[in-house]
């Protein structure tokens, strides 16, 4: 049986559904939560990497909504999908179902061909705008 430890920073609410029905309530926990159920593990771990996927979602958003000409917020979204994408098949294809990696796998392709394509545009766009330039100059 595998054992994972969980650090509850003061103030976190702490409500975990146990096999038995058990529930645990805490507004304020100190110290150190270990669990030895494997069902346990995969709920907190699929949890945990749910949080990272929505965390993913917003930065990707914000690196899109940028006003950023040069396109490195884009290059830092590609980056960020990579990450992901790396971290998904090296730490959660566990507790995630084949399915579920596939059809992650295929949201992160349409993001990352998204992301891929404002780069194109921009570097085009910049690119026509420094032949204007240099045409104008002549």
């Amino acid at each position: 049986m595998k054992k994972i430890s969980h650090q509850i920073q003061k103030e976190e609410v702490v409500h975990l559904l146990l096999s038995k029905g058990l529930s645990i309530h805490s507004k304020e926990v100190h110290g150190k939560v270990t669990f030895y159920e494997k069902e346990m593990v995969k709920i907190l771990l699929r949890k945990k990497f749910t949080n990272k996927y929505q965390i993913l979602i917003k930065h990707l958003y914000f690196f899109t909504s940028t006003d950023d000409d040069s396109g490195t917020a884009l290059e830092e979204a590609l980056n960020e999908i990579q990450k992901f994408r790396t971290e998904l098949q090296n730490k959660y294809y566990k507790i995630l179902t084949k399915k579920e990696v596939q059809a992650l796998q295929k949201k992160l392709a349409l993001l990352e061909q998204e992301m891929m394509e404002k780069l194109y545009i921009l570097r085009r766009t910049h690119l026509k705008e420094v032949k204007n330039t240099q045409n104008r100059g002549k």
